[in-house]
């Protein structure tokens, strides 16, 4: 009895693991996803430029403005004329700031 207990909670472990494993999604797979999602939102044609935020600290250290609501694994969502940082876990926009070219000459 003990040995078919030990047997099924293994099972069950590798089982879970395994399901586990196929639903969480790459960050690739999330890019890929947010592309799209971004783009129809804010009525894009062009692929923007996608990071994954790894060290919120130092961007808050450098541009606190722009970046004091990112957190670690926050993507930064980047076009020629619109910046997004976008919490994927609560499908929410955290920041969102225009970029403007200044001609200075």
């Amino acid at each position: 009895m003990k040995k078919r207990m030990l047997f099924l909670i293994i099972l069950f472990s590798f089982l879970f693991g395994c399901l586990q494993n196929t639903t969480e999604k790459t960050t690739e797979q999330k890019s890929a996803e947010l592309i799209q999602l971004m783009n129809e939102k804010y009525s894009k044609t062009e692929s923007p430029q996608i990071t994954l935020i790894a060290n919120a600290d130092e961007l808050k250290a450098n541009q606190k403005a722009i970046y004091e609501d990112a957190e670690n694994g926050m993507f930064l969502i980047q076009w020629p004329d619109l910046l997004v940082i976008y919490d994927y876990d609560n499908q929410k926009v955290v920041q969102e700031l225009a970029i403007t070219n200044v001609n200075l000459g």
